[in-house]
Order: structure tokens, then sequence, then C-alpha cells
């Protein structure tokens, strides 16, 4: 699964994602294409209950998100372990274009230009997380 956090029209909204969901309704489907390739995630949706929160403070974008463990469908327990990654997209000054892609584990995320690719999860490249 994937989520993004953002403003979009003006609020700040999380975007679940999850690339295979049998469960999904077909109207969640959502298929990523460019000459190269295209790509489909079974779900793509607002999640309003995934809170998320950004300012701007000095030319600086912060950024929070809250994520209920039920959404991400495990409860922690200490010693868990799951392989994951964490990330952010920068743009462009207009704000319209991807200008780079940074992620704590991945680092073959240097692609800016091509949407299936981007949207593309690589759970060979994530790290692993433990809860204690």
């Amino acid at each position: 699964m994937r989520i993004i956090a953002a403003p979009f029209d003006g609020r700040d909204t999380a975007i679940f994602m999850r690339a295979i969901d049998p469960t999904a309704d077909n109207a969640l489907a959502v298929d990523y294409s460019s000459p190269v390739m295209t790509r489909r995630y079974d779900r793509v949706e607002v999640a309003p209950d995934i809170h998320a929160t950004s300012r701007v403070r000095a030319g600086q974008v912060f950024v929070e998100v809250a994520i209920p463990f039920s959404r991400l469908g495990f409860q922690p327990r200490p010693g868990l372990r799951l392989a994951a990654d964490f990330g952010f997209i920068a743009s462009d000054a207009s704000g319209t274009q991807n200008a780079a892609r940074v992620y704590w584990s991945n680092k073959d995320t240097n692609l800016t230009s091509d949407l299936p690719s981007e949207a593309w999860m690589q759970p060979a490249a994530w790290g692993e997380i433990v809860f204690e």
C-alpha cells in the first residue's frame, strides 16, 4: 500500500493506494499510463480517516500524517518487523512538475518523468522497521 499526503483543493488530504485489492470496487481502480507502460492500482481513494497536516515555514514544508493501524491492516506489537519505506516528492517552483523523489530506503528514485514508473512500488528496495 502507499499513502500520499499533500494539499489538494486548499485542504490537506491523504490518498490511500493499494496495488492489489480484490475487495476494491472497480470505480476505485486507476491506471497510470505512459508510452513506456501502464500500471494499475486496484484502489486509489481519499482517506478521511488518515489525518494529514502540512505547513510552510521559512520556505520549508512540514508534513505530519497520523494513520490508524486499522487502515494499515495490522496491530503493532513489540518485535514486529515490517518492510517499509518513507519519502517525499518535491516539485518545481510552480508545483506542477516533480523535481525529485527522495526515500529513506529506496535510493533508485531518480526517475521523475514517467508516471507509472514513479507510482509503482519496489518492495525489494524497502528497509525494515521494527516496533518496540
